[in-house]
């Protein structure tokens, strides 16, 4: 994932945007009309599914699509997906 940071007058960050690719983040930066494209800064993990704000591809997070998902599966013992595909969710079987 590609990333771009909006500064404000004091250098503080006050806005990130996401892209898929350096492609679309060169994209967004010329039809923002932004004359510093800032370089190469892509390689970075997200952990949620985040959509590219240039294209609206989805970029594959670590977790997947959200952070209750994520818990629930960091969570989970195992064999609790293989007795909730059988039916003995909680039998302790």
């Amino acid at each position: 994932m590609h990333k771009h940071d909006i500064d404000g007058p004091d250098g503080d960050i006050l806005d990130r945007v996401y892209f898929c690719s350096d492609y679309c983040h060169r994209s967004w930066c010329q039809n923002q009309n932004l004359h510093e494209y800032g370089g190469w800064d892509g390689c970075h993990e997200a952990e949620y599914d985040t959509p590219c704000d240039a294209c609206g591809d989805t970029i594959p997070g670590a977790y997947g699509t959200d952070e209750e998902s994520a818990l629930e599966e960091l969570n989970a013992t195992p064999g609790d997906a293989e007795a909730e595909s059988e039916g003995r969710e909680g039998t302790g079987l």
